[in-house]
């Protein structure tokens, strides 16, 4: 069985699907496939175009990779940490009961995430469980061995999953149905020419996620 909770972030409000023994989901609250549950927004229709969109006057569908510079000190760490701060970021429990191991997933997941959010945490280490196509799985593993502050792109990805660089449409769709946002880093591939793309969870939030760890954008 599945149990939900949810939390504030500054990019808004999270949905977390746990088990006894793992964490199955992580969703921004109102994305299209985030799971229809009582007393959360309609998602966005299957139509709706994730990379439309415009933030601080700039088209997203423009906004590509600048310059990589994790090692630098990053002024969206303090910003997006002091949000944090002023949001409610306390976790709240969807049903009546939780019982002891989907309660431990989704308190190690809520510091976890808290702690990536304040800029204290590159790597998670929350166990997670995905339920997808063979190819799916394979294409989210190989999401999960990008580094936090690093890239890659639709294309490599293909030829990292044995298919050729011209598959590359094939893996954004697989990219685009990754069940656990932010712990398994789908925000970190970009198109070949830079560009962001898409994002499940709305563009703005992909943007903001990468210059978090460091990724400058223009």
């Amino acid at each position: 069985m599945t149990f939900y909770a949810q939390m504030g972030t500054s990019l808004g409000r999270l949905l977390l699907c746990a088990t006894d023994r793992h964490l199955t989901g992580l969703y921004f609250v109102g994305q299209k496939d985030c799971p229809v549950l009582e007393g959360l927004p309609t998602p966005l229709p299957e139509a709706a175009d994730p990379t439309a969109g415009v933030l601080a006057g700039r088209v997203l569908k423009k906004v590509k990779l600048s310059q990589q510079l994790s090692i630098l000190p990053n002024p969206r760490l303090q910003e997006l940490s002091d949000s944090c701060q002023h949001n409610n970021s306390d976790l709240v429990f969807m049903q009546d009961y939780t019982p002891l191991g989907a309660l431990a997933i989704l308190l190690q997941t809520h510091e976890e995430l808290l702690e990536y959010f304040q800029g204290q945490r590159t790597d998670f280490t929350v166990p997670i469980n995905t339920t997808g196509s063979e190819f799916q799985n394979k294409v989210w593993e190989l999401l999960q061995h990008i580094p936090y502050g690093e890239l890659s792109f639709y294309g490599q990805l293909a030829e990292e999953a044995g298919m050729g660089s011209g598959h590359g449409r094939a893996v954004g769709t697989a990219v685009g149905r990754n069940p656990i946002s932010i712990i398994i880093p789908c925000h970190r591939v970009l198109a070949a020419n830079g560009t962001l793309n898409g994002y499940t969870g709305g563009l703005f939030r992909k943007q903001i996620l990468l210059e978090l760890e460091g990724v400058l954008l223009e």
